[in-house]
């Protein structure tokens, strides 16, 4: 049989969004983030700082990118809930699959970090970014990324780094009739 319970955070917890990974439930709030038992309710900690967002709940990591300017890429122990860096730059884009955290940098530079020990697996550079002009990383798959780097759309090899193509390349190609 299945049990059902409430918990109860001392605030309205509709205001957060949850997430779960695993035995626990992660409610996000603005501030904070609660780790819950799911078989038993019971809080399991609570972290507070100034993160922009959960960027994902991994089997070992709770990924959380710091608030702008250092837009920091942070992981939190699933269990106990402390802290430790993992990249530390200005990122601009961050996205996280099981295997590995992509990032875009705010000197334009895209980036693949091993999820275990966060070592750079390659880099690719698209020159400084122009102010106002978009990072996204829009997508992944199992071969290639595909972002926005210094606003102009891109697909990169998702586990080489080598440059596929760029809207921009592209708009100079000569066009079949």
């Amino acid at each position: 049989s299945e049990a059902s319970f409430r918990i109860n955070f001392g605030f309205d917890s509709d205001s957060g969004k949850v997430t779960i990974e695993g035995d626990s439930g992660y409610l996000i709030t603005d501030s904070t983030i609660y780790a819950v038992s799911l078989a038993t309710g019971d809080e399991q900690w609570q972290f507070s700082g100034e993160f922009s967002f959960l960027q994902r709940v991994t089997e070992g990591t709770v990924y959380i990118q710091d608030s702008p300017p250092s837009g920091s890429l942070k992981g939190l122990d699933p269990q106990m809930g402390e802290e430790e860096l993992l990249i530390e730059s200005e990122l601009s884009a961050t996205r996280v699959t099981s295997e590995a955290a992509y990032v875009v940098d705010n000197s334009g530079t895209i980036s693949r970090f091993n999820n275990t020990n966060a070592t750079e697996q390659w880099s690719t550079s698209y020159g400084q970014r122009a102010p106002n002009e978009l990072n996204e990383i829009y997508e992944i798959t199992d071969t290639a990324v595909y972002a926005s780097v210094n606003g102009i759309p891109r697909k990169v090899d998702a586990n080489t780094g080598e440059k596929i193509w760029s809207l921009a390349s592209m708009s100079s190609r000569p066009r079949s009739a």
